[in-house]
């Protein structure tokens, strides 16, 4: 009878690591409620290196291939501030709000800093009744008129 009840214990608590980690990874979410939500924890991840946070905006199979990329969290953490150290401002330019209709949408993100204004494309999907990026494109460099910190007297 008192080895039933361990065993009893025992599996109950096994499961509910289980329904945890399911729920924590792909389960029923709803984290992100737009793809905007999802960008900009994603973007508030990186400038802070919260390695967690941003594995988190990330769906399958693209959590899976930076986690093995970095292994060490510490790595990555360094790496999404260094990749974030320049950027002083972030516009999303695309649908946004206006793509609740869909569950899936390519937004576009221009980043300034002082060597120049780049683009960067991210695919998003809604999963389980959350939005996660399912790609991430390379940045691009984008022409302006006016460069980042110009002053306003230096501006035709």
């Amino acid at each position: 009878m008192h080895r039933n009840k361990w065993f009893l214990v025992a599996a109950t608590a096994i499961l509910a690591g289980v329904a945890w980690l399911g729920l924590r990874h792909g389960g029923s979410n709803q984290r992100f409620a737009t793809p905007i939500d999802c960008l900009e924890a994603y973007r508030e991840a990186c400038i802070s290196g919260d390695v967690d946070a941003y594995l988190d905006c990330l769906a399958e199979p693209l959590r899976t291939e930076q986690s093995r990329r970095f292994p060490n969290p510490d790595a990555l953490a360094w790496k999404l501030q260094q990749d974030m150290k320049e950027v002083k401002s972030w516009t999303v330019v695309g649908p946004g709000e206006t793509a609740s209709e869909a569950t899936e949408v390519r937004l576009e993100v221009d980043m300034a800093g002082p060597s120049g204004t780049w683009r960067t494309a991210f695919d998003l999907q809604q999963q389980r009744g959350s939005w996660l990026i399912t790609a991430i494109g390379p940045r691009r460099e984008v022409p302006t008129d006016i460069p980042y910190g110009t002053h306003i007297s230096d501006v035709p």
